[in-house]
């Protein structure tokens, strides 16, 4: 069986021919078809003129001769929910995941000397160290000030505990 990759090979896939056989058309998603509306309309016209059924593996949908205007609407609908909410979604939500390890994995670097005095550590030293923004750093570890004068009253705390 012959492979294309869409939309690049559209016009290949699509070319005019004279064989009799059905052409099936299997697809992961309908948003792989085409980039933008006018490019999968004109694709839904090549598909009707050679009697051709799309297949879509994401949306569990076969199409077969979209001759009705209702049929060929309905089509057209399916291709812009893939678009919204399919593959490419996914792909974003990894991504955002990816981001968010990435962070953790910086915050982590410096959670211990955030709450140390600036004269140890400043605060440049621990963002360019983390390369992260105050504003993230603060997100995940609260403000500094509020972090350094908890742990000089654990510090305390834990003296006095010694000492007695």
């Amino acid at each position: 069986m012959p492979h294309f990759i869409a939309p690049d090979d559209i016009t290949s896939l699509m070319r005019p021919t004279r064989r009799k056989d059905r052409l099936d058309i299997h697809v992961v998603s309908l948003a792989v078809v085409a980039d933008n509306e006018k490019d999968f309309i004109d694709f839904l016209k090549r598909l009707k003129a050679r009697d051709a059924a799309l297949h879509s593996k994401e949306e569990n949908i076969t199409f077969y001769n979209c001759t009705s205007s209702k049929h060929f609407e309905g089509v057209v609908k399916s291709w812009k929910v893939a678009r919204r909410d399919g593959a490419a979604k996914i792909g974003g939500n990894i991504s955002a995941r990816k981001k968010e390890d990435v962070t953790k994995l910086a915050i982590e670097l410096i959670r211990s000397d955030w709450p140390k005095p600036s004269s140890e550590f400043s605060t440049e030293e621990l963002l360019e160290r983390a390369k992260i923004s105050l504003n993230t750093a603060k997100k995940h570890l609260g403000r500094r000030p509020i972090a350094q004068a908890n742990y000089q009253a654990k510090l305390k705390r834990a003296a006095k505990r010694n000492v007695a």
